[in-house]
């Protein structure tokens, strides 16, 4: 897999993708040379002895989270609404593994976020419990658990076991 670089076309202005490589075989004496086809009007593009800040102007410039979004084939906006630290739901899922009693368990991962999504300094959300009208929040650092209802009472857990039990006592 080659890396590529998004440049503007001269004649249509739209941005295509073309393999870096062409950056470093035509690069002398801090002069770029390049040439690529437009993909979208069909012209060719050739640029000589480009300047640094002249072959700034032609590279799309767009931001790390656009490239990773892109990457991915999701949008940056959906992307940013996402950021997160890989393990948070991995941790929580193990710590789900904890809890006595199957039934719970199974009600737990089945209320299950996709995605665990910050709130606040260090909680993530991590459960939607739709049957109490309630959403389980997970702190990482202490492996404790914070429920919140929907009159907005807010419930602190010192593990995943005492929350377990608070919920299997009110479904």
């Amino acid at each position: 897999m080659s890396t590529t670089a998004s440049l503007k076309c001269k004649y249509c202005e739209k941005y295509n993708e073309v393999d870096a490589c062409f950056f470093d075989d035509f690069m002398t004496s801090n002069k770029i040379n390049l040439s690529f086809h437009c993909g979208i009007c069909g012209k060719d593009n050739i640029y000589s002895n480009l300047t640094q800040s002249e072959l700034e102007e032609i590279i799309n410039p767009s931001s790390e989270l656009e490239r990773q979004a892109e990457f991915l084939g999701i949008s940056a906006a959906k992307l940013s609404a996402y950021v997160y630290p890989p393990d948070v739901m991995k941790e929580a899922d193990l710590d789900r593994r904890k809890i006595r009693g199957l039934s719970i368990k199974e009600y737990l991962k089945s209320c299950r976020q996709s995605y665990p999504k910050k709130e606040g300094q260090n909680w993530w959300l991590v459960y939607q419990l739709k049957t109490l009208d309630a959403v389980v929040f997970f702190r990482r650092d202490f492996k404790s658990y914070r429920l919140l209802d929907g009159k907005g009472i807010s419930l602190e857990f010192g593990n995943i076991i005492e929350l377990g039990d608070y919920v299997r006592e009110r479904i």
